[in-house]
């Protein structure tokens, strides 16, 4: 028999008793594992480390110019880490990042206005007491005219609502103003507290048609 055949005879019978032989195949099984589980740890080859430490060749000029437009290489070993969480929070319509709040507005001081002079104080006052006083004028009354006899010189007409009402002139019409004139046209009342505050009423008809205004007109 030629030496083939008995080569190929042997591999015929390992493969044959691999696959009868249950001890053969629990143990080809082990090998594989050690194998596996070895094969990481093994040291480095001699050629492999020689490779390693061996010296690198003096760059040129025109690599180290070359190198030098390129700033961020010490940054490469980082190539592979995540960026920052900021920079992965995305908009996930307009894809932009996270948009920092605005800046808050500038605070004003708002500087409290001076207090009031004594004057100013004073002003404000005399004011609100003439506005009291102007708020007080006899205003519900209509003049309709004057009549006037030697003994008791001139009276003024007025009606109240549907009342008549005679006011001579001197007299007061309220306990702040008094009735000052009485004229064909008008009659004026003067404020006691206030002598420059003064009420006029034009004279209207008593049918309710006016000689001058079918309203009184106020003059102060």
């Amino acid at each position: 028999m030629s030496a083939p055949a008995l080569k190929g005879s042997s591999v015929s019978a390992m493969l044959q008793d691999l696959k009868s032989n249950r001890r053969v195949q629990v143990a080809l099984a082990v090998l594989v594992l050690m194998i596996w589980y070895l094969w990481p740890t093994a040291p480095p080859t001699a050629a492999r480390g020689t490779e390693a430490h061996r010296p690198s060749a003096p760059l040129g000029d025109r690599q180290s110019r070359d190198l030098q437009k390129l700033p961020d290489l010490a940054k490469l070993d980082r190539a592979g880490e995540l960026p920052s969480e900021d920079r992965m929070l995305r908009d996930l319509f307009l894809f932009e990042g996270i948009v920092k709040p605005p800046p808050p507005p500038p605070v004003v001081k708002v500087v409290p206005p001076p207090p009031p002079t004594p004057e100013q104080v004073a002003a404000q006052k005399l004011a609100a007491e003439r506005a009291r006083e102007a708020a007080t004028k006899p205003g519900n009354l209509r003049y309709l005219g004057y009549l006037a006899t030697p003994k008791t010189g001139r009276m003024g007409a007025f009606e109240k609502g549907e009342e008549p009402v005679t006011i001579k002139q001197g007299d007061l019409a309220n306990p702040q103003w008094r009735l000052v004139k009485v004229t064909d046209a008008s009659a004026e009342f003067q404020n006691l507290k206030f002598p420059d505050l003064k009420h006029r009423i034009d004279v209207v008809d008593p049918r309710g048609a006016g000689t001058h205004s079918d309203h009184p007109a106020n003059e102060f």
